[in-house]
């Protein structure tokens, strides 16, 4: 089980303050591990909603709090599964994650969540009430992430970019996704995370931002389906 609550702030940036931006960060917080290649390293989440579209409807009242549950996968390899649950009040979050297996996640997609109770992860009964309440796969959202990370409150800014989804087809393995953008080609997501607080010469570096934080919700933007029945 791994249970991290932090702050995150989210800036929208074109493609001049993201080169910026990013040179600033780089040359005073490493890339972390899975950054292998200059594009980073492509996500994707696998989102469940209830019927209703509960997480949704939370997020366009503009509820402080609310939550969402996911799979994550990086790339398109089954070799780390991450069933999470990330709850956010403003500004702070809380996200809880289990490792689950491939076959683990095709019984969820089909409504099979007894599985979980075969699981001895202590946040297994956890998902296994929320899921049961009537949810269901509604989306995939599929990015890019560049991300760097510092030990100090375990801080790391993130940058995503190319942000996509599709409501037609919940195979996150499948090699191409037809997917639909949601978000300008020349936009990137710059995700500030950390603990406690935010150390002086990371704060140096992220200077030159002079934008507002914004909600922007992945998950949210990606359900097209939700927002045109509204």
């Amino acid at each position: 089980m791994v249970q991290v609550k932090r702050t995150e702030k989210k800036f929208i940036l074109n493609s001049q303050e993201r080169v910026l931006v990013q040179k600033r960060i780089g040359a005073v917080m490493p890339k972390d591990l899975h950054c292998v290649s200059a594009d980073g390293y492509e996500i994707r989440s696998l989102y469940f909603d209830t019927f209703s579209d509960r997480a949704c409807a939370e997020k366009e009242e503009g509820l402080q709090e609310h939550e969402k549950i996911r799979a994550r996968i990086y790339g398109t390899n089954d070799h780390i599964i991450k069933l999470e649950s990330k709850r956010k009040n403003g500004e702070f979050q809380t996200k809880d994650s289990m490792l689950i297996d491939r076959k683990t996640l095709e019984d969820l997609c089909v409504g099979n969540y007894n599985v979980l109770l075969q699981s001895n992860d202590p946040l297994a009964m956890y998902f296994y009430i929320k899921l049961s309440q009537g949810m269901a796969p509604k989306v995939i959202i599929q990015y890019k992430r560049v991300s760097y990370c510092a030990p100090g409150n375990h801080t790391r800014i993130t940058f995503d970019t190319d942000i996509r989804a599709t409501e037609s087809n919940f195979d996150l393995f499948q090699e191409k996704l037809l997917t639909y953008p949601i978000l300008s080609s020349d936009q990137t997501i710059m995700e500030v995370k950390y603990n406690n607080f935010l150390f002086g010469y990371i704060k140096e570096a992220l200077a030159g931002v002079k934008k507002s934080t914004t909600s922007f919700s992945k998950y949210f933007n990606g359900r097209m389906f939700y927002k045109y029945m509204i």
